[in-house]
């Protein structure tokens, strides 16, 4: 009987020992397929990428690879094109400069930088901000997000049909809040280089950038801002000293754009809060006039 016992134990070791290696096997198989989708869904996605950045074969992905958004509600969002895509109802993203609904002189300017194609976090918010839609965007430095907005902004603005609701005033359609005053200097750069248009029907846009270190001391600026800009570029405080004095105002104004936005909300969180306030309680003074206006 012990014989028999000590044989059985052999065997349902054995047994065991040949089962664990059977899982073990077919977790290794069940991994090394999965690092193989992995990889082959990013060789693709990146592949893609390149297109995108080239400006070639945007047709061929346009019909047939990019998935369709149709849920706002799913619990993991999947990036599309390299992007990962919250949001209700979002525009398709484009392909080539020439498809994108820019004005003319602004799709000659790019072009005349080399830029023919969009790069991957591009493609998404150029049509986003031409839509006029609220957006957040997160992507890692020197990936163009400047770019990402500019030209849409300058397209925006140069069509006065979107402005003529609102009531004579001084003060800027847009405000680019920047932590720095060299990234309000690079800002305000990229908007002037649109202004170099051969299309000499187009109104050149006003632009204007406050910084401390002299710049609102500045009376040719001053005077700018009284007289009223198009896009006024400037750090949170640099803004509010501005208001406060009304040299400007934001009684026009229907555009914020926070430049950097973590920064900002690291260094300048109180100034950035109370910016937004005042623009919440000026566009609540616009309601009012609009519907005192609208009373018959």
């Amino acid at each position: 009987g012990l014989e028999t016992s000590a044989f059985d134990d052999i065997d349902e070791r054995r047994d065991r020992t040949v089962e664990s290696h059977l899982v073990e096997t077919n977790d290794k198989l069940a991994r090394i397929n999965q690092n193989k989708e992995e990889y082959l869904s990013r060789q693709k996605g990146n592949m893609f990428l390149d297109t995108l950045g080239q400006g070639d074969g945007h047709e061929e992905y346009r019909q047939n690879d990019i998935p369709v958004i149709t849920r706002q509600d799913k619990p993991i969002p999947q990036p599309i094109l390299g992007v990962v895509i919250h949001g209700k109802s979002v525009p398709s993203p484009v392909f080539h400069v020439d498809s994108v609904e820019f004005q003319d002189c602004v799709r000659e300017v790019l072009k005349n930088m080399n830029v023919t194609a969009p790069k991957s976090f591009q493609a998404w918010v150029w049509p986003a901000v031409l839509s006029c839609r609220h957006i957040i965007g997160i992507c890692p430095p020197n990936l163009g997000k400047t770019m990402a907005y500019v030209p849409s902004l300058i397209s925006q603005i140069l069509d006065q049909s979107n402005y003529i609701e609102l009531l004579p005033g001084k003060g800027p359609l847009a405000v680019v809040i920047v932590p720095s005053w060299k990234k309000g200097r690079k800002v305000f750069e990229l908007v002037e280089a649109f202004n170099f248009s051969k299309a000499s029907h187009q109104k050149p846009i006003k632009a204007n950038v406050l910084y401390a270190g002299g710049t609102e001391d500045n009376e040719h600026n001053q005077i700018s801002l009284m007289q009223g800009c198009d896009i006024l570029i400037a750090t949170p405080q640099s803004l509010l000293r501005m208001l406060n004095q009304d040299i400007t105002s934001f009684k026009r104004l229907c555009h914020i754009i926070l430049s950097d936005a973590d920064v900002l909300a690291d260094r300048f969180a109180k100034e950035v809060d109370e910016i937004m306030q005042l623009y919440k309680l000026q566009l609540k003074d616009r309601r009012t006039q609009k519907k005192y206006l609208t009373v018959p």
